[in-house]
């Protein structure tokens, strides 16, 4: 038996993305403090949710350009295309369930903010 899960990634001004995330299959769910992996492909699939758009890109812009600021107007498409969340393991901030839903949503914490 396995929990779907519906990771989320924590960007600038976005909690609960709907346009970034992932479902996962996972044996149960995380609980916060723990940390997730993830296979090359359901890490490229998270990052091209997150290229969509500049705009969708700048939220996660500081998880590959630590502690800087940028300008949206100064960000690029080159900006778009560095985008990683390819830091090996990510805690998870945040576990919320509903009985709305069919899933558990977690939401990973950006390890580049302190």
């Amino acid at each position: 038996m396995s929990v779907k899960v519906r990771v989320y990634i924590h960007g600038n001004d976005a909690w609960l993305d709907k346009n970034v995330f992932i479902d996962l299959q996972l044996p149960i769910a995380p609980r916060k403090g723990e940390f997730i992996g993830f296979s090359l492909p359901e890490l490229l699939e998270l990052e091209g949710k997150a290229k969509k758009s500049r705009e969708i890109a700048y939220r996660y812009y500081d998880w590959c350009h630590i502690h800087s600021y940028k300008p949206f107007e100064d960000f690029t498409d080159e900006d778009v295309e560095s985008l990683t969340f390819d830091q090996g393991f990510l805690e998870v901030e945040y576990v919320y369930m509903s009985s709305e839903n069919d899933f558990v949503s977690v939401l990973l914490g950006n390890p580049n903010n302190e």
